[in-house]
């Protein structure tokens, strides 16, 4: 159908329910060579929090039952996923909340198993000491991006209403990644494909007349192509600033380790 961009119904049923998982048309990659893997920002940033752990054997959580500040920032200093506002000064890195890909990859990891809550420690559990013990980081990283695309609600960080939108058919939007590669595109060129394959995500209020872009445009950039694609390095997402303010698009370009993570049957 030409509003699936080549899936036929049953293909996209597959993708919608049962993402990853037969008869799924779209696969991660049972072997990911490491050289790509420190390339993934998120899942770097989960190594260090997992090796953290290890070292130790549990880390004593804050009574607010965060990981410690100087945990946290020794992560941060390592520059994986910069927040401009922690760069720019206007936010205090004072708690892993301040800085949201550790805090929502932290929960991720929690939802699919890999760490958990014991005594006012977190530990690692009994499968991410497996993966560790047999430094299968290819499993490792597969577990991890199940978790956050099928388990961690995207939702969570932002005030968008329609809570599905950008994630339901996240599988598709890789698709058109993988499919629309070859150069940068504006972040409409996805949305457009997205809602017409997903109408009822669409999310337009009032103001967004005076913008070239919807308010459910800006809900699939944050959570799909922000604080998903780009953190897991599969995106590079930058304004174009050679026009005026209220025209100024959001340009996605699509990087190669995507197809070296995902592919099709």
């Amino acid at each position: 159908m030409d509003d699936f961009v080549g899936f036929s119904p049953k293909e996209m049923h597959a993708i919608l329910y049962s993402p990853f998982k037969e008869p799924c048309p779209i696969k991660i990659k049972k072997k990911i060579a490491a050289t790509f893997l420190e390339k993934i920002p998120a899942f770097q940033i989960c190594k260090n929090i997992i090796n953290g752990i290890a070292e130790v054997d549990g880390i004593k959580l804050t009574k607010a039952g965060n990981f410690p500040p100087k945990m946290v920032q020794g992560i941060y200093d390592k520059k994986y996923i910069e927040d401009r506002f922690i760069e720019s000064g206007i936010t205090k890195l004072r708690s892993e909340k301040d800085w949201l890909p550790f805090h929502s990859l932290r929960i991720a990891m929690d939802l699919g198993g890999l760490i958990r809550k014991s005594k006012g420690k977190v530990v690692l559990t009994k499968k991410c000491k497996s993966y560790l013990s047999n430094k299968n980081d290819s499993v490792l990283f597969k577990e991890i991006l199940i978790s956050y695309c099928n388990k961690f609600n995207w939702a969570y960080n932002d005030i968008y209403d329609n809570q599905h939108t950008g994630q339901f058919g996240f599988l598709f939007l890789i698709h058109l990644l993988l499919t629309y590669y070859s150069e940068p595109h504006d972040l409409k060129f996805f949305t457009n494909k997205y809602f017409n394959a997903f109408p009822t995500l669409q999310i337009v209020e009032a103001h967004d007349s005076l913008s070239l872009y919807t308010t459910g445009d800006r809900a699939v950039e944050t959570r799909f192509f922000r604080r998903f694609a780009e953190w897991f390095g599969f995106v590079d997402t930058y304004v174009d600033k050679s026009e005026p303010y209220l025209k100024r698009k959001t340009m996605i370009d699509a990087k190669h380790i995507l197809s070296e993570v995902m592919e099709y049957l």
